[in-house]
């Protein structure tokens, strides 16, 4: 396993966070507890809802996978632009 240092994009916050990942599967996301900045906001980093729900978030089975576009709007059929993105 891995500790990659990675910025959220969520909001406006821009938290510095540590993802755990092993190989390409993501396993855990906690704050930077190196970064300088987290110390004034470690509170707030370590309550965020959407960093507790990145892993629910990327790997979540309605998850949409790829791009697709409809044909007709009124149809409900859609087709695959590219093939599906590997998470």
């Amino acid at each position: 396993m891995e500790v990659k240092k990675v910025i959220c994009i969520q909001c406006h916050n821009a938290c510095r966070l540590a993802a755990t990942v092993d190989g390409n599967h993501l396993i855990s996301v906690e704050p930077d507890k190196e970064f300088p900045g987290t110390k004034s906001s470690y509170s707030i980093t370590k309550a965020c809802p959407r960093r507790r729900n990145a892993i629910e978030y990327l790997y979540h089975p309605a998850r949409l996978n790829w791009f697709r576009k409809s044909g007709n709007h009124h149809s409900g059929r859609f087709r695959t632009l590219f093939p599906k993105c590997e998470v």
